[in-house]
């Protein structure tokens, strides 16, 4: 395809109607013809939506396409299509580089991606974010792909992480023929527990006063100390621990004494750190979630 004919199949996309896709009807926005970014291939760049509320946006090669299709899954609350944010972990570049056509999804909805109020009293809306979302969009990209190219994708995949991971499994196990092949890269399948989680640790890193009670410098003296406790139970001094489990760092022996006011911590700092790695639990003591927070991860 000479690529005047290919940037005409491209504009053409526009005014082509998808509304008739058995599960997934689908309009489109706008088709246009994508100027290269860096080593980037020529591509054309269509945006549109699934029905009700399914945006995605889908990147076809001009003339290089390697007959395969990726769809890339967004993390956090998901709420956009533009893949060079923070939220996508995975980003449309390098699959375009290698000829892949690859495409993206909002999750079903608008937002920055760090809040949940679309959710509230919304049960669809959660439906079409973790489940139906990313299999109508798959649908979509391979139907759009075969108008565009003349024959369908011979391969398909799918590759999440975090959100996009709770996508890729709901893949494997609801829609296991969209995909011949799924990457579900730390799929945060317990939600409840780890914004349960996030709660607890934020409230005891927080004082009275909205103060910060450690600082970066004080994570960073915490994490060497229990690197120093913990590094080698695997054998290997790497900076990792093999199994936080099984680390016997005591925090009580970085807390700061009479004799000893630096590098240390206070009372109070030690108290927050033991509680976040505990994991949140009743006023009584009783465990509520199982904690996320492992020995070695107190610079995330």
């Amino acid at each position: 395809m000479s690529a005047n004919a290919a940037s005409i199949r491209c504009i053409d996309l526009a005014a082509a109607d998808f509304s008739k896709i058995p599960e997934a009807p689908t309009h489109i926005a706008a088709a246009k013809v994508a100027a290269p970014d860096g080593a980037l291939m020529d591509y054309c760049e269509v945006e549109g939506y699934v029905e009700p509320t399914v945006g995605f946006r889908l990147r076809l090669p001009l003339n290089q396409w390697n007959g395969k299709l990726i769809e890339l899954g967004c993390g956090g609350a998901c709420g956009t299509t533009d893949d060079r944010s923070p939220l996508y972990t995975f980003k449309c570049a390098d699959p375009l580089r290698r000829g892949y056509a690859c495409i993206v999804s909002d999750g079903g909805h608008k937002s920055s991606g760090l809040e949940m109020q679309w959710a509230d009293h919304n049960p669809p809306a959660v439906i079409e974010y973790l489940v139906r979302a990313s299999h109508v969009t798959a649908i979509a990209g391979k139907a759009i792909a075969q108008r565009y190219y003349g024959q369908p994708p011979n391969l398909s995949y799918f590759l999440g992480c975090s959100a996009g991971g709770i996508q890729a499994m709901s893949e494997a196990q609801r829609f296991p023929s969209d995909f011949a092949g799924i990457v579900a890269g730390s799929p945060a399948l317990h939600l409840a527990g780890n914004w349960t989680n996030w709660l607890w640790a934020n409230r005891e890193l927080t004082s009275a006063s909205g103060e910060p009670l450690l600082r970066r410098a004080d994570l960073e003296y915490l994490h060497q100390r229990v690197l120093a406790k913990c590094d080698l139970n695997d054998g290997l001094e790497d900076g990792l621990i093999g199994d936080p489990r099984q680390c016997d760092f005591i925090v009580a022996d970085v807390q700061c004494t009479a004799s000893q006011t630096d590098h240390c911590l206070t009372r109070r700092q030690v108290q927050a750190v033991e509680r976040i790695y505990g994991g949140p639990t009743t006023s009584k003591g009783k465990p509520i979630e199982r904690p996320i927070a492992m020995k070695g991860s107190e610079r995330t």
